[in-house]
């Protein structure tokens, strides 16, 4: 119960939670409020990088990098073909829309797993070399996972 309840209330689940349940509910956002949350939204990005180039200089990858390949396996080839598995075979999705989501299955480790592995202070060295290697390795695998789904066109 205390890992759902610290999941719900973690900063960057609670804010996704509140504005899903805001537009469900219909109301609108001011324009002054729409205006500076787009400004805020522009510095996502890049505090993104700055948190994941600060753990790694922090933690290093040394006695990290075997966990780091690992888990950028697993994110960037194991996940991608149990979602073409599933999403072609399973539920008959072809074209674009199968394209889609094998390629947002395919996309590198993202900072919100180094955010939550720093929460709970698990496997921060691990994720945070995971989160850079998975990134650099996208570069080669993203035209791979396009090669497959056009050849399944």
């Amino acid at each position: 119960m205390t890992t759902a309840r610290r999941t719900l209330i973690h900063p960057v689940v609670l804010p996704v939670l509140a504005g899903l349940a805001w537009n469900l509910a219909g109301f609108g956002l001011p324009t002054v409020a729409d205006e500076i949350l787009q400004t805020l939204g522009q510095a996502v990005v890049p505090l993104c990088l700055v948190l994941i180039g600060m753990s790694l200089v922090y933690y290093g990858i040394e006695g990290a990098l075997r966990t780091a390949i690992e888990l950028s396996l697993l994110k960037l080839v194991v996940l991608p073909a149990l979602v073409l598995a599933a999403a072609h075979w399973g539920f008959g999705l072809a074209g674009l829309p199968l394209a889609v989501v094998v390629m947002l299955a395919a996309l590198p480790i993202g900072s919100n797993a180094l955010i939550f592995a720093q929460r709970y202070r698990a496997l921060e060295a691990e994720t945070t070399a995971a989160t850079v290697l998975s990134t650099l390795a996208f570069v080669v695998s993203a035209p791979l996972w396009l090669t497959v789904l056009a050849r399944l066109s």
